[in-house]
């Protein structure tokens, strides 16, 4: 009886680490900055360097909601829309408003780190 008892408590002491280490392996390779996070930005611009490839912009920061003055990475490839038609990033002009489609990526094994590039600018149609 002891015996039954004690195989018992063994058996549920190894099912217990066995769960409990798979789950802690799905929680690592589930982590939430692996995938990159995409996101919308309505703002002032402020300043856009052609030379740089940058952009600053008068907006609300998603992470604390306060307004902030930002500093963003224009893509080579980035799309800068007025309307339907193209335009040139150097056609920008400071106070305009603008909607940017924003890409933040985690860098690989560096979570403290962060790179935020701009792939699309629209001109704000409201103003």
């Amino acid at each position: 009886m002891i015996q039954l008892r004690l195989a018992r408590t063994a058996f549920a002491a190894a099912w217990t680490i066995c769960a409990a280490l798979g789950l802690a392996s799905l929680a690592i390779e589930a982590h939430p900055h692996d995938e990159p996070e995409i996101f919308t930005l309505k703002g002032t611009l402020t300043k856009a360097d052609v030379v740089n490839r940058a952009i600053e912009l008068d907006t609300i920061d998603p992470d604390s909601r306060m307004r902030r003055n930002m500093l963003f990475f224009v893509d080579r490839k980035a799309k800068v829309l007025n309307g339907q038609a193209r335009i040139d990033l150097q056609a920008l002009q400071v106070g305009q408003r603008i909607i940017c489609i924003i890409e933040r990526q985690f860098l690989e094994g560096r979570q403290d780190r962060e790179r935020v590039m701009v792939f699309e600018i629209s001109l704000d149609p409201v103003c």
